[in-house]
């Protein structure tokens, strides 16, 4: 039984202006954010550094009341809405969502990690072509052994159920990659 869910070409001639002259232009806010899978921002604990760009902060992380963190969640929740049609999902209640910006950190990979301790879906949507092919997400059994993997490609998104995962960071070039988790509203 296949874990991840793979959906191709739903992006909008919009969707890609907003990418390539937004998201990949110089001016685009990019924060360095420290994660590690279990102790976030504890310095006695390895971790590894990217780059994010939160549009919802997660859900066990905001006010009551607080929404979108972006002046772009607009054009991000049409990334989102246009990648749920293809999909065919239909109503969903989001728990976080960020753009994760990665590249070569002398590190091979991520922590194994689930993104929330609460069930949650996942989506992962590549939103470029990245020069390292096989800087993949990879799901994990409970023993760590890989069960699945999914290769970056731009206009390319994945969906799974909480289950633990890591990225391979890309040896060459970069990888941004747009991550919500939410559940469906059926």
């Amino acid at each position: 039984m296949k874990l991840i869910r793979e959906y191709k070409n739903f992006l909008s001639q919009d969707n890609e202006d907003f990418i390539n002259k937004v998201l990949l232009g110089a001016n685009f806010p990019y924060y360095v954010s420290e994660f590690d899978a279990n102790h976030p921002h504890d310095a006695t604990v390895p971790s590894y550094k990217f780059f994010c760009h939160t549009v919802l902060q997660r859900k066990e992380d905001r006010k009551e009341g607080e929404v979108f963190n972006s002046e772009h969640a607009k054009e991000t929740l049409s990334i989102l809405d246009n990648f749920f049609k293809k999909a065919n999902i239909k109503g969903v209640t989001f728990f976080r969502i960020a753009y994760n910006f990665t590249f070569n950190l002398g590190a091979d990979k991520s922590f194994i990690h689930t993104d929330h301790y609460f069930d949650h879906n996942q989506a992962i949507i590549y939103l470029t072509d990245t020069l390292d092919k096989k800087s993949a997400t990879v799901l994990v059994n409970k023993k760590g052994r890989v069960v699945e993997k999914s290769y970056p490609e731009k206009d390319k998104g994945i969906i799974f159920d909480k289950h633990p995962h890591y990225q391979i960071f890309p040896k060459k070039g970069a990888r941004l990659v747009l991550v919500a988790t939410f559940k469906t509203n059926e």
